[in-house]
């Protein structure tokens, strides 16, 4: 088999493909091994500027850290935790991040993404300690932003589906998603739950990525990407597009995938 990068985020297992995940631990692995690649990252570079902090993991700040310590090298972390999206960071780098010099730090209090009255919301929203309360670039928009507080935000959005019909939702309970699928009146929520648990919301890969990941040459779970690959493979053949059919089997990645189902069937049948 063939090791390579991918170019993605999540790994190829079956046929060698490495993500920037296994890239990260890699590298990891060889500087605990290897002390000495730590000195050369830190021989080749003065500076190292590590963007968007609050979601990058505690083994990435580590890794530069610990290459960079005791050397004229400097690291400089720039994030808000604010605007945390990914929950990579588990909060165990905080002693790490207690030595660093809090003169150097720079606050920015300027938001160019939103309008006045959501900038305003949010500063009397958000109350830790290291809150650094914001202006609006932007400025009013004349629309006040409306905050909903409920226990159950599935009912409260069907019993005002007319309210927010033009609104984008954030489904903040992942499994509802799957309670309806494709408005048969089936559900899939148990499907949900057995992939929550080989892939929970705090791992490298999520249970959503691997769900609602249509791309059969992406899809990290090899089940997903395979019915992904066959479902539209089967649906190129049924509206009789076989150009479209050939062209999907000649150029993934997964294609081995049905060779390998195909034999099975030929060998048991």
């Amino acid at each position: 088999m063939k090791i390579y990068y991918n170019e993605r985020q999540s790994s190829f297992v079956l046929d060698g493909g490495l993500s920037h995940d296994d890239l990260l631990y890699f590298s990891f692995k060889l500087i605990e091994r290897f002390p000495k690649i730590g000195f050369k990252l830190r021989e080749m570079y003065n500076y190292i500027f590590i963007d968007e902090v609050q979601d990058t993991s505690t083994e990435v700040l580590r890794f530069f850290y610990n290459s960079a310590r005791g050397s004229s090298t400097k690291v400089y972390f720039l994030g808000d935790k604010m605007q945390e999206i990914y929950n990579k960071y588990d909060g165990s780098f905080e002693s790490e991040f207690g030595e660093f010099d809090s003169s150097l730090s720079q606050t920015f209090t300027t938001n160019y993404r939103s309008s006045k009255e959501i900038v305003d919301l949010l500063n009397h929203l958000y109350l830790s300690v290291s809150r650094v309360p914001q202006n609006s670039y932007i400025g009013k928009k004349g629309q006040l932003p409306q905050l909903v507080s409920t226990d159950n935000i599935e009912t409260y959005l069907s019993n005002n589906s007319e309210v927010y019909k033009k609104f984008y939702k954030l489904r903040t309970v992942n499994s509802k998603r799957f309670d309806n699928i494709n408005n048969s009146g089936k559900s899939a929520e148990e499907i949900y739950k057995k992939y929550q648990k080989i892939y929970p919301n705090n791992g490298r890969i999520s249970v959503m990525d691997v769900l609602v990941n249509s791309n059969y040459d992406e899809n990290p779970d090899e089940l997903m990407s395979f019915l992904s690959l066959l479902f539209q493979v089967l649906s190129e053949y049924h509206n009789k597009n076989y150009g479209e059919m050939i062209r999907l089997l000649k150029n993934s990645k997964k294609t081995y995938l049905l060779v390998n189902l195909f034999q099975f069937l030929i060998v048991a049948f």
